[in-house]
């Protein structure tokens, strides 16, 4: 096929036909593909290089433009240029000064992924004996890792520290852009909805303690549906089987210094398995274009109850997708169900355009069908934000499905390509964001399985934080574009 370049955009590519003479396909990825050079959308390239001059690596070749100095004490850079900001976020860890070393894959961290493309540096025991430091990029962040080797053998809470530098913007926390921006327009300090904080502007002149989902937002937005803002994103800490607790932090003003200190608690180490992490991850923008949402009660709940009750899980950002049903050991009772969703942005077809086919494609990852009669659905889902998910989101996925493979058909190490049928194609939009959610059969047909004990059907696969673009969801259009009809005129 032959690409149209004039036609590129942040996240897709639009090619002719290889023999329909008219027709065009659009492949539009669920995160960016291209960055924006003098007007020019140009090819990503997360390919890391070596500054002899300042001492670190970077790449420039992006939407934002990181700097890993070669020592572990030396400025952490986040340049974010996307749609006209040209904003940097610093960080420089309170630590020993250790020299880097170049790593591609860490296999104890699930959270790193081990694509070559994606390298970090590593700073060993930069904290500290046993407790290293790890920079490296996603698709969109970068990401500030502290590590505990030896968490069981911990006494106390352990405590890490950044100095950190603001560009001189605003400063905000909250759930997602759409409660800034309702702040900026009716000119408020914050946003409370049902008793609490959903937003608020950031003093920084004070200490803060922060022990929530929500992020830090940096910039001046102008209202005029831009992405104005650099995104700090909710601070966590995992262990090498993937457990995940949001950790306590704190924005410290010493000394007209601002510091961020992460503290990891006791609890959660002597319980670990393998190493513990804890991550502070800056991302240029907020619409990787997917994450999941979920319900997974406090108890063991029945089918009905479980796929009809409120939601109470969310992470956007990941590089992984969830679609699952969890079962227990107790009769007919589930521990949790999860949705994904992914928000491919489609208006490069147009309002004229008439499309005769679309398939979904996602690149499977694993699998279980223990339940037995497991489907994978393509649905529709009506977000707050297509830009950041929150747990609510649950409850707005729809149950009309828009076409599915079954588990027989899952493969686990390419793509699984899910043709829509005509309700898919009508949810398509021809000038703005898709709105898909991809759940099981079971949840979309609301047709319990027959329960066994402990046993769950699920599938993962990758979203596109995963580094690269060889495994992102993205859907496959084929339309045409209406021309207007020449008139006819007759010549007396």
């Amino acid at each position: 096929m032959i690409e149209l370049l004039q036609n590129r955009d942040y996240n897709k590519k639009i090619f002719l036909h290889d023999t329909e003479v008219g027709r065009r396909i659009m492949h539009a990825h669920t995160g960016h593909i291209h960055y924006k050079d003098n007007g020019e959308f140009k090819e990503i390239d997360w390919t890391l290089l070596f500054d002899e001059i300042k001492r670190g690596w970077y790449f420039n070749t992006h939407s934002f433009h990181p700097f890993l100095p070669e020592y572990s004490d030396g400025i952490v850079e986040f340049n974010d240029l996307f749609q006209d900001k040209n904003q940097t976020v610093k960080y420089k860890a309170v630590c020993d000064k250790v020299k880097g070393e170049l790593i591609a894959t860490d296999e104890t961290n699930p959270n790193f992924d081990d694509n070559p493309n994606n390298k970090g540096v590593l700073y060993k025991d930069a904290f500290g004996a046993g407790k290293d430091y790890l920079l490296y990029h996603t698709r969109s962040s970068l990401v500030k890792v502290a590590t505990i080797n030896n968490p069981n053998e911990q006494t106390s809470d352990v405590k890490f520290r950044w100095e950190i530098e603001f560009p001189n913007k605003k400063i905000y926390r909250a759930e997602n852009k759409k409660n800034v921006e309702k702040i900026e327009r009716e000119n408020l300090s914050d946003l409370i909805d049902n008793n609490r904080n959903k937003a608020y502007k950031l003093d920084t002149t004070k200490n803060k303690k922060f022990d929530t989902n929500k992020q830090i937002l940096i910039g001046d937005t102008l209202l005029d549906d831009k992405e104005w803002f650099t995104y700090l994103r909710s601070f966590r800490a995992w262990d090498s089987k993937g457990k995940l607790i949001i950790v306590g932090t704190e924005i410290i003003n010493k000394n007209g210094k601002l510091y961020l200190e992460k503290t990891i608690p006791l609890s959660f180490l002597q319980n670990a398995e393998g190493r513990v992490f804890t991550d502070t991850t800056t991302s240029y923008y907020s619409g990787s274009g997917d994450g999941w949402v979920g319900r997974n009660p406090a108890s063991l709940v029945s089918f009905s109850d479980l796929r009809d009750g409120d939601g109470t899980e969310y992470e956007n950002g990941a590089d992984q997708a969830y679609v699952a049903l969890y079962g227990s050991t107790t009769s007919n009772l589930y521990d949790a169900l999860r949705i994904s969703a992914l928000f491919p942005d489609t208006s490069g077809l147009g309002s004229s355009a008439s499309i005769s086919s679309a398939t979904l494609y996602i690149k499977g990852l694993g699998g279980l069908n223990q339940l037995g009669g497991l489907e994978i659905h393509v649905g529709g889902i009506n977000p707050a934000s297509t830009s950041t998910l929150a747990a609510s989101d649950f409850q707005t996925r729809q149950h009309t499905s828009f076409g599915y493979i079954s588990f027989s058909s899952w493969s686990t190490s390419a793509y699984n390509a899910i043709s829509l049928n005509s309700s898919g194609l009508s949810a398509i939009s021809k000038t703005g964001i898709t709105k898909l959610s991809v759940q099981t059969g079971h949840d979309i047909n609301n047709s319990a399985p027959t329960w066994s004990s402990g046993n769950s059907n699920l599938v993962y696969f990758y979203f596109s934080e995963a580094t690269g673009t060889s495994s992102d969801p993205y859907i496959e259009i084929t339309y045409t574009i209406e021309t207007p009809k020449s008139k006819a005129y007759i010549i007396h």
